[in-house]
């Protein structure tokens, strides 16, 4: 413990476990503190980084809940994929990817969000909701919506509902340390 009291006042020391006393210099101290900092950053970078990693490879598919129904009377259920030159692209579970000729399709129906494009160049965004009369849709958004005759559709497009889905691009980033120096260096770019 005289150890103790012959320190100067800028110099901690901390009993280790087995009692003797832990002195450490000023500069010492700093590179220790500097040290633990730049851990504690990396690691926190290296969690952000691991978290949207894994956000970004989470799948990404619509639920197959959407039904098509024909002109002979039968319900398909499955997934809109799109409608483009009059096919309508839609993906089964039990029959895989299908193409349906758009005027042999009296209602369809998603809970999925689209965008939705007339021969005029109009377009609509919402779900699809079945109109009254066949070959007609409601898109609905909120409490909007608008009926529409499908003679009139020339093409659907899903746009995807969440947040992360909607996201597109890329981040670099990258960081830099130089001992000698104590220089660090972030860079983010996009």
């Amino acid at each position: 413990m005289a150890l103790q009291r012959d320190l100067p006042p800028y110099i901690q020391s901390r009993p280790n476990p087995k009692g003797s006393a832990l002195a450490v210099s000023a500069g010492d101290a700093l590179e220790i503190q500097l040290s633990i900092q730049e851990a504690l950053s990396v690691s926190r970078g290296l969690a952000l980084t691991i978290i949207a990693v894994a956000l970004a490879a989470s799948p990404v598919h619509g639920h197959k809940t959407d039904v098509v129904t024909l002109e002979n009377g039968d319900h398909i259920t499955g997934e809109i994929k799109e409608l483009t030159r009059g096919r309508l692209s839609y993906s089964t579970d039990d029959i895989g990817t299908i193409s349906i000729e758009w005027e042999h399709i009296l209602r369809i129906t998603s809970q999925q969000y689209f965008e939705v494009e007339l021969s005029s160049g109009e377009k609509y965004f919402g779900q699809i909701d079945p109109a009254v009369e066949p070959r007609w849709i409601v898109m609905t958004i909120a409490e909007f919506s608008d009926t529409l005759s499908m003679a009139s559709v020339v093409r659907i497009v899903p746009i995807e509902a969440t947040f992360w889905e909607r996201l597109s691009g890329y981040i670099d980033l990258r960081f830099n340390f130089q001992q000698a120096n104590l220089v660090r260096d972030l860079t983010i770019g996009g």
